[in-house]
């Protein structure tokens, strides 16, 4: 039910996104875990990332407030950070 709600508002922004002239803001909760959950949480964070140019993402929350789901999401993010410093090395290309 989450996911959905989760397609359907990111649809609506993508819709709106084309009129507008900065990027909409996004303020994202999730249910992402390492223990338990399903790995589509997690990879759905990733494809989120990778829009993350055309988005402003204000906050990305867990819903499960535990030591385990707070470092999925770093895991997350701090990939992400990783792959993005190293692409700088292709901006000449």
């Amino acid at each position: 039910m989450q996911r959905i709600f989760l397609f359907i508002v990111f649809g609506l922004i993508l819709l709106g996104s084309s009129t507008a002239k900065e990027n909409p803001r996004v303020f994202v909760f999730t249910d992402i875990n390492i223990d338990s959950g399903d790995p589509d949480d997690r990879q759905s964070l990733i494809h989120l990332l990778w829009y993350a140019n055309e988005l402003q993402i204000q906050g990305i929350v867990p819903d499960r407030w535990n030591a385990r789901s707070v470092e999925a999401c770093n895991m997350v993010v701090d990939a992400y950070t990783l792959i993005c410093s190293g692409l700088g090395e292709y901006e000449g290309l």
